[in-house]
């Protein structure tokens, strides 16, 4: 086995593609994730999952856990919504706050009526400032952008309410870490799960700056924490430990089943740059892709709508013979994060499946 495909079975097991983990693993994994986006094209107020992970029903477990307060809402890739546990706020406060420097009147106004009267959820802030919505929640998200406010989404529920930050989490530091010391952390965790990275994986996650990622991962070559590799004519880098453990493995199996992966999830975000290349928009978006073997080799096309969705088509542009011949595994796949009793797949590989 070559030394890339070592690196994609140590990521499939780091991942937890290999097998479904317990509540402690797991915990472990979303915190080598966060933040942890909620699934695209989902119902607001959500809770976040890892699909095909967790033995047990994990949109209830993190439903629990936000009513605890241990993992929280936030607004942290590109001001994206994703939830962290709360003893790292600190961490992702140092790579995402954005300061504001000057309020205007109308942000003063929303801070003195949180102040004095919150929790108050918008609709509360409608009828007590005499504002249209559009024009309350913008400031709201600037302000969380902030850590000036904080949405408390405890469930499901659209009745969220929105408090001061210092005044729920007065033992916080929002100044603890540097953001070059952030970045490190986060660095360090994606370079666990994925193996090899390039600075444009890290930022396709992260949303962070290539420029400070690429600073970061050059300290780490200087000091040989971190070895650069090339796979497919690219540059990448792995830590100096799996280098040596990659070095002296066997031959290590990859899962041989096919997961339908939503696309915010973790890997799909990595590869997003490529993924976008490989199945562009077409007259239909790409809903889903399709991971085998560690690859990701098809997408599901067609739109997400209010009511049943519409999936068009199942397209692959890799090993396409073997994929035609595993349709049933694809299609059951497919099912696990669709309702096709709902939403039937109508064609696979452009061929109409329904008459």
């Amino acid at each position: 086995m070559d030394l890339a495909s070592k690196i994609n079975a140590l990521r499939m097991k780091r991942m937890h593609f290999d097998a479904r983990i317990d509540r402690e693993e797991y915990g472990h994994l979303f915190r080598l994730m966060s933040p942890v986006l909620t699934e695209y094209w989902t119902m607001p107020g959500n809770p976040p999952t890892l699909q095909h992970r967790a033995d047990f029903s994990d949109f209830q477990y993190n439903d629990l856990l936000r009513s605890r307060r241990e993992i929280v809402k936030g607004r942290f890739q590109n001001g994206g919504i994703a939830y962290v546990y709360f003893d790292e706020l600190e961490i992702f406060a140092a790579l995402y706050r954005k300061p504001i420097h000057a309020f205007s009147p109308k942000d003063q106004e929303i801070l003195s009526l949180i102040e004095h009267e919150g929790p108050i959820n918008v609709k509360g802030m409608k009828e007590v400032l005499n504002r249209y919505v559009k024009d309350i929640t913008p400031i709201l998200h600037r302000l969380q952008q902030a850590f000036i406010v904080f949405e408390d989404q405890r469930s499901t529920e659209w009745d969220r309410g929105w408090y001061l930050f210092e005044r729920e989490f007065p033992e916080l530091d929002l100044s603890k870490y540097s953001f070059e010391a952030a970045l490190k952390i986060v660095l360090k965790r994606c370079l666990h799960l994925l193996v090899w990275v390039t600075p444009k994986m890290v930022e396709n996650i992260y949303k962070l700056p290539s420029k400070k990622i690429q600073k970061i991962c050059d300290e780490g070559v200087e000091s040989k924490t971190l070895v650069p590799y090339e796979i497919n004519n690219t540059l990448g880098y792995m830590s100096i430990e799996d280098w040596q453990i990659l070095q002296n493995e066997g031959l290590q199996t990859v899962p041989t089943s096919i997961f339908c992966l939503n696309r915010n999830d973790y890997f799909v975000k990595a590869m997003e740059e490529e993924l976008k290349t490989r199945f562009p928009k077409t007259t239909c978006d790409v809903m889903y892709y399709l991971l085998h073997q560690g690859i990701f080799k098809g997408a599901v096309y067609g739109y997400f709508k209010i009511g049943p969705n519409i999936i068009w088509d199942v397209i692959f542009d890799q090993d396409i013979e073997t994929m035609t011949i595993m349709k049933k595994e694809v299609i059951k796949a497919i099912g696990k994060v669709a309702h096709l009793d709902e939403s039937p797949i109508l064609h696979y590989m452009g061929v109409k499946e329904h008459e």
